[in-house]
């Protein structure tokens, strides 16, 4: 498949008028602070969009869409890159197509054994996790962060001692002398949710100014499958934003990369 990031206005892109998502200014970047300064602007208007992502597939993904056979069946559980990094998509929703995917990013870990310690270090802490229980249903697993034990749904994140983990798949395995349940989980992860012709949503929280789109395609191999041909992502700060010389501004829903502003070159009479 192929990605793009767009640093221009795609609306004005064919009739020669493209512009860049940012402005080069010397101003004070607010009304008490008088003293003036050289920033990176970007704007907050609906059209000035501080960049746009896609992600299009060569080719369109079939997937079946009945009532027995939801989207869900052929599309959770899959790995995408998405600027780098795996991102394991837990959850799709839709009725007429999928509409609604739930993003997972971190370090997946595979079957995690119930009494096994996994340590991993987030945000320069070092943490315990542990695996302590799966329902007999297999869609709950338990999971203990430093002595702290939450039941996390399947296909759910939560936080726990300051560590985010996401529950992808649960298995319950009884064994003769004791259980040795098993979980999929991701430490530290990132849940996004893409929901077509809405705003994309990190960790439980809209992110303002963003739009996700599902990239639907046309026809399929019979009446009961689907296509589905990526994803689009635009986002437009929420307020007027200003970056100084040596400042950086990190992208709110992705968080893969920054636009920095290093240095500003002049010469004066």
């Amino acid at each position: 498949y192929e990605q793009r990031l767009y640093f221009f206005d795609r609306s004005d892109a064919n009739d020669g008028n493209a512009k860049g998502v940012a402005r080069f200014v010397f101003t004070n970047d607010d009304e008490e602070n008088k003293l003036a300064a050289d920033y990176l602007e970007f704007d907050n208007d609906n059209d000035d969009y501080m960049y746009a992502y896609k992600l299009l597939f060569d080719s369109s993904i079939e997937y079946t869409n009945t009532t027995s056979h939801p989207p869900g069946e052929d599309l959770e559980d899959t790995v995408v890159k998405i600027q780098g990094n795996d991102y394991t998509i837990t959850d799709v929703q839709g009725t007429s197509y999928a509409k609604k995917f739930t993003l997972l990013a971190g370090e997946t870990i595979k079957w995690l054994q119930q009494g096994k310690t996994l340590t991993r270090t987030v945000s320069g802490v070092e943490h315990e996790t542990e695996v302590t229980d799966v329902n007999d249903a297999e869609n709950m697993c338990g999971v203990s962060v430093d002595g702290d034990t939450v039941w996390i749904d399947k296909g759910n994140t939560q936080s726990i001692n300051g560590v985010t983990i996401g529950v992808t798949d649960a298995v319950a395995v009884h064994a003769q002398l004791q259980d040795v349940d098993i979980c999929k989980i991701n430490v530290g992860a990132r849940e996004i949710i893409i929901d077509d012709g809405k705003q994309v949503k990190v960790d439980g929280v809209k992110i303002e100014g963003s739009i996700g789109t599902v990239l639907k395609g046309t026809g399929g191999s019979s009446g009961d499958t689907a296509l589905w041909n990526g994803l689009y992502v635009t986002y437009v700060p929420d307020d007027e934003e200003y970056v100084p010389v040596g400042g950086s501004i990190q992208d709110p829903i992705f968080g893969n990369f920054e636009i920095r502003f290093d240095s500003v070159s002049k010469e004066t009479e």
